[in-house]
């Protein structure tokens, strides 16, 4: 498997790595070391970080010098390691690191029998001129013809990939939570009766309605007094601003802003809280558009029991407006009012079919162990091309 990224930030490559550990004898991961490993994998993983430990945003802010370094030294170490074992299968996940393959490719030094997997996580949509991420995104017409799997986590990407060069399988695999995950485990919170706690995990940016519940916390909803934790990374900028409407609302004890922690202790945090906020509003942002089956955050607080406001707009509601448990919000104060009431008067009922629609259908083992039987992964005999 290769990511240039490390695997413990994005919850649905960790999934990917506990349900291929079920099938593989061994699975090697070249990856970036973005942060320390604290995650229980299974004996059957190996790691092999390339390059110094630094954060993606120091990543990002580098020279273009220094990352073509490190993509040089991530590509030598991917290569390596396919000359070296020979797998049955490579797992590729994004475009960064689906670059790195098509350089062996062009090299000839993959092996023919092994099966190529691309998984495309985020997509890259505008990028500089003969950047790495420009060169990343042109090599896919150069390699899409010898991938033999590619899958998405939203349908309405595929217009962004050249398709008519893929010969393989294409599958919808959606960054749902496993049901044997940590968030399969847990103990949920009981009904509110005084207290209503929301909670927003991941990337703390604009574009997730923070501004507007924030300035909806000075009010009591059916009774209810409105408390919000935000967890994630966070710029120093935004935390500021942040704090500026924290103080302007005179709501200093209703919100609490955490810094990231492990997957793992994520999920308890997740469980102690009522309601997940899942908005969305950057309306020209593709990725924001088809979040509703790509944004991993979505059906983790469905899974702890937790119903979610989301943004009220057609891409969204496409998917969402079918869950009873999923509530479209304007952002203005009125609408917000309007969802939480309706959460609060009904929350054993929305809660409990959260985690039942989890359980029955929106967990990541259904899709991803499908496209395992239908390919034969591992397969049983190495087949040449």
């Amino acid at each position: 498997m290769g990511l240039y990224a490390h695997p413990e930030n994005y919850p649905p490559t960790l999934n990917a790595i506990a349900e291929l550990a079920k099938h593989a004898s061994q699975i090697q991961i070249v990856h970036r070391p973005h942060r320390e490993a604290v995650w229980e994998y299974p004996p059957e993983v190996e790691l092999h970080p390339s390059g110094q430990k630094i954060s993606p945003q120091q990543q990002e802010r580098a020279s273009m010098v220094r990352k073509i370094v490190w993509f040089v030294a991530f590509t030598w170490k991917l290569g390596l390691l396919l000359y070296r074992n020979k797998p049955a299968c490579v797992l590729i996940y994004d475009d960064l690191a689906l670059l790195s393959l098509t350089i062996l490719y062009k090299l000839g030094l993959l092996p023919v029998s092994t099966v190529l997997w691309y998984h495309n996580h985020d997509l890259l949509i505008q990028t500089r001129k003969l950047s790495l991420s420009w060169w990343a995104v042109k090599s896919q017409n150069w390699i899409f013809p010898r991938l033999d799997i590619f899958t998405y986590p939203a349908k309405e990407r595929l217009a962004y990939f050249p398709m008519h060069r893929f010969k393989g399988g294409a599958y919808f695999l959606p960054n749902y939570p496993r049901i044997n995950g940590p968030l399969g485990q847990l103990k949920r919170s009981s009904t509110p009766q005084k207290e209503l706690r929301l909670i927003y995990q991941g990337a703390i940016t604009p574009g997730h309605g923070l501004e507007e519940c924030i300035a909806c916390l000075p009010y009591h909803v059916a009774g209810c007094t409105l408390n919000l934790t935000i967890i994630g990374p966070i710029e120093e900028v935004y935390r500021e601003t942040l704090l500026g409407l924290v103080k302007f609302h005179n709501v200093e004890e209703k919100v609490e802003i955490r810094p990231p922690v492990p997957y793992a202790q994520l999920a308890n945090i997740t469980a102690q809280h009522h309601l997940g906020l899942a908005i969305l509003t950057q309306t020209d942002n593709l990725n924001h558009q088809t979040a509703a089956t790509a944004s991993n955050k979505i059906v983790e607080y469905a899974a702890a029991g937790l119903p979610i406001v989301y943004f009220d707009q057609p891409s969204q509601n496409s998917f969402l407006g079918q869950f009873s448990w999923a509530f479209a919000c304007d952002l203005s104060l009125k609408s917000w009012t309007n969802c939480l009431q309706k959460i609060i008067e009904n929350y054993e009922t929305v809660s409990q079919t959260a985690f039942k629609d989890f359980e029955l259908h929106l967990n990541f083992e259904s899709y991803f162990n499908q496209i395992l039987i239908t390919n034969s992964i591992p397969p049983s005999n190495r087949r040449s091309k």
